[in-house]
């Protein structure tokens, strides 16, 4: 059977400070209960941050050439094809900025995984899991495909992402000369918390489900079972303050079986299409709960 939350804080209730499993304050909407407890939340937060400040940063970097590509072509006016061709030799240098964003960030995921996966092991609460009539092998192939389909989404939000905001900026730059705007004394208007927002979408997508691929990576490698660990269930999560939306907020804490309820795990995509911020700012993901084997 799902198994949903039965709190349901109100949204008029004001944030508490709460410690988490690492004894750092952290603010939240409601205490923290079942694997929540495990997450070193303040860690994560500050992590996912600096990896957010670096790639915007970077891709920044990669603007500021770009504009002065584009202005340098349009000297005389576009010529025949060279729209084409600085766009072109834009969109690869913002891609390979994605790339590292994604690779720090997917392994930030698995670190956070693994040290989830290590606390529950130390812990007196873990419950025993016995075998369980569905072997785990069977549990990481289901869980293995939803990572090929995660990798697929990555792959392309990161290309769709590097091609949104090459046209951005090569089309506002193009604006301003058809206007009679000179280099000296231009400045762009596009913020560079606004440029990155397609790129930060990607990086939702990663940390909503990235905890499933950690898992297949975790049981293939025979780090949980060192640990003593069998995967049991996924638990869906948000982040824990106030500005969580009604639809998140009720949906936080779902819980599914794996494999038995892959079927009603596969109906529930995180970011969550029906998040009332939108998928790009949906903040859902899936924690994992380990049992003793």
């Amino acid at each position: 059977m799902v198994m949903l939350p039965n709190r349901r804080p109100s949204k008029a209730a004001p944030p508490i400070m709460v410690k988490d499993c690492t004894g750092k304050w952290v603010s939240v909407s409601h205490p923290l209960v079942g694997v929540e407890v495990y997450v070193a939340w303040a860690d994560t937060r500050s992590e996912r941050q600096a990896i957010d400040a670096a790639m915007t940063q970077a891709i920044e970097g990669v603007a500021r050439g770009h504009r002065a590509d584009v202005w340098q072509a349009m000297r005389d006016g576009w010529q025949t094809g060279e729209y084409d061709r600085v766009l072109s030799e834009a969109i690869p240098r913002y891609e390979a900025v994605i790339r590292e964003y994604t690779a720090r960030l997917e392994g930030a995921t698995e670190r956070w995984a693994m040290a989830e996966a290590q606390r529950q092991a130390r812990s007196r609460e873990t419950p025993q899991g016995g075998s369980g009539p569905v072997s785990e092998a069977s549990v990481v192939s289901q869980i293995q495909s939803q990572s090929n389909r995660l990798a697929n989404r990555i792959e392309n939000s990161s290309r769709i992402a590097a091609r949104e905001i090459a046209q951005r900026v090569q089309g506002e730059v193009a604006s301003a000369v058809r206007d009679g705007e000179r280099p000296s004394g231009w400045k762009s208007a596009i913020a560079a918390g606004s440029l990155v927002k397609p790129i930060l979408a990607t990086g939702q997508i990663i940390e909503s489900e990235g905890r499933l691929t950690a898992a297949a990576n975790l049981v293939q490698s025979g780090a949980t079972q060192r640990l003593g660990l069998r995967l049991s269930q996924v638990v869906r999560t948000s982040v824990n303050d106030p500005r969580r939306c009604s639809v998140c907020e009720d949906l936080s804490g779902t819980t599914f079986d794996l494999p038995r309820q892959q079927r009603q795990f596969d109906d529930m995509p995180l970011p969550d299409p029906d998040c009332l911020g939108g998928t790009r700012y949906c903040r859902c993901g899936w924690l994992l709960r380990w049992v003793k084997s």
